[in-house]
């Protein structure tokens, strides 16, 4: 929707290619995207990440004749990038200015051009175009949640950032599965404002597993590294694709906190199953809630620490819970 494109649905509801959608009263820019995957998202869903870079090709593809017309000397790197959407190709006439995906493809490539002069027409059009990345083929996790637990491991922040960078500097595209691009990716990461978690299923919460703030919070970590400052964060639910909803991070995040980890009727039935119970709420959720505290460290403020302690050490809900958690289970 950010780059105006659309799927397009057989009669059986199986996708079957992409469509670009004409701007109008109602989309007035094409926003500029990129897409980060886990190793098992590119495992399972290859195509899917091909499909993602014809996309981002296809909103640059619409400004077509503009790009040209005012930089003539980037066409045979222009229709470099382009040669990958053969029939697609439609050569558009949509001014750059509302057009941010062909923006930063020029802004990106006459900056490359200005440090490599001597750089192919060919690879240039191909790195200004990186859009899609994810960890090298046959590697898996961004790294931060491992590196987060291993506090010991690490005296700055930045320094899981640049792990997330490095770990998640490969590109992928239609004719590239995995290729390092680890200054490409971080040029990309300077210009992001928002970033998106989807969340297809409500079986799984943001403090129930690592992969969380392993992705989204080492996204958010890396973007603070080379801009200065954290995104905007926010959590799509498209559980039901007829009730979508956007979140901003800290309200999901905060939420989820409050009512559940800080809810009795959520603690109560917990202390029913004796050890795995307590091993829900003290290891697993303290141990995720450090990960969002490593990489969002706005959001997870001090309260949250206090109320955390005044609930399960205090017993402020009075439920007898720092007797449970002390009556070796």
């Amino acid at each position: 929707d950010l780059l105006g494109i659309k799927p397009v649905w057989n009669s059986r509801g199986i996708l079957q290619g992409i469509e670009l959608l004409p701007l109008d009263e109602k989309r007035v820019r094409r926003y500029d995207v990129i897409f980060t995957g886990s190793g098992l998202f590119r495992d399972l869903y290859a195509s899917k990440f091909a499909l993602l870079d014809k996309a981002v090709l296809m909103a640059l593809d619409a400004s077509y004749n503009d790009i040209i017309g005012k930089y003539p000397a980037l066409t045979l790197s222009l229709d470099s990038a382009l040669k990958p959407l053969g029939e697609l190709r439609k050569a558009g006439n949509e001014a750059i200015e509302k057009n941010s995906v062909a923006l930063n493809w020029v802004e990106e490539a006459r900056e490359i051009l200005k440090q490599n002069p001597n750089i192919t027409a060919q690879e240039l059009g191909k790195i200004s175009s990186m859009r899609v990345f994810a960890t090298a083929p046959g590697s898996y996790g961004a790294g931060i949640n491992r590196l987060a637990e291993r506090s010991g491991a690490w005296n700055d922040r930045s320094e899981l950032a640049d792990v997330f960078i490095k770990r998640m500097g490969y590109s992928y595209s239609q004719d590239n599965q995995g290729e390092l691009a680890t200054k490409s990716f971080e040029r990309q990461l300077e210009k992001v404002e928002n970033t998106y978690l989807g969340r297809a299923s409500n079986l799984y919460g943001l403090m129930d597993n690592n992969d969380t703030f392993d992705y989204l919070g080492g996204l958010n970590l890396a973007i603070e590294k080379v801009t200065g400052k954290q995104p905007n964060s926010f959590v799509i639910d498209h559980a039901n694709s007829n009730n979508l909803k956007i979140t901003s991070l800290e309200t999901a995040l905060l939420s989820e906190l409050r009512g559940r980890f800080l809810n009795p009727q959520w603690i109560k039935p917990l202390m029913n199953e004796g050890y795995s119970g307590a091993r829900t709420m003290g290891s697993e959720f303290i141990e995720y809630l450090w990960g969002w505290q490593v990489t969002s460290p706005e959001i997870i403020k001090d309260w949250v620490w206090e109320e955390v302690k005044a609930v399960y050490i205090d017993d402020k809900l009075n439920l007898k819970l720092d007797e449970f958690l002390s009556s070796g289970y």
